[in-house]
């Protein structure tokens, strides 16, 4: 349900200076109209307009926003791709030996940075994926060899 909006108040003085500014006038404490170009004069500061929302240069202090830790991010892609590598090509897939080393060293690495470097996550992942590749890649290259002497 919508209200009418409230009249507005009545003021004699008001309404005859209005009357007497013309079309396109503004009430009293709005302040002049813009210009019709939408040019501001430099000469009066109250009409320019304010600068544009948001920052624009760094923030005080010097703060740098925290970084994904590049060794977290190649332990997470070298322990992903361990677990299909170490069913299908085993040696390849003991890449994730590599996965866990990386891993490990990017949580001290993170750990050690002050907040600066981020990706504890990762690198975890990294290090349990890659765990799991290895096994599994070493568990095919013992598979392979039982085979191949068995044959």
């Amino acid at each position: 349900m919508s209200y009418p909006p409230p009249p507005p108040p009545h003021d004699d003085d008001a309404d005859d200076a209005d009357d007497a500014k013309g079309p396109g006038s503004t009430s009293p404490g709005y302040g002049p109209p813009p210009p019709e170009d939408g040019a501001y004069s430099s000469s009066d500061d109250s009409s320019t307009p304010p600068p544009p929302p948001g920052r624009v240069g760094p923030p005080a202090g010097g703060y740098r926003t925290p970084q994904n830790h590049t060794k977290a991010v190649v332990a997470l892609i070298l322990g992903i791709l361990s677990l299909p590598l170490g069913l299908c090509c085993p040696v390849v897939g003991l890449m994730g030996i590599l996965a866990v080393v990386l891993g490990r060293q990017a949580q001290r690495d993170i750990a050690g940075s002050d907040g600066m470097l981020v990706g504890e996550s990762m690198a975890k992942v990294g290090l349990v994926l890659g765990a799991i590749g290895a096994l599994l890649g070493a568990a095919m290259v013992v598979a392979n060899v039982l085979l191949i002497i068995n044959g």
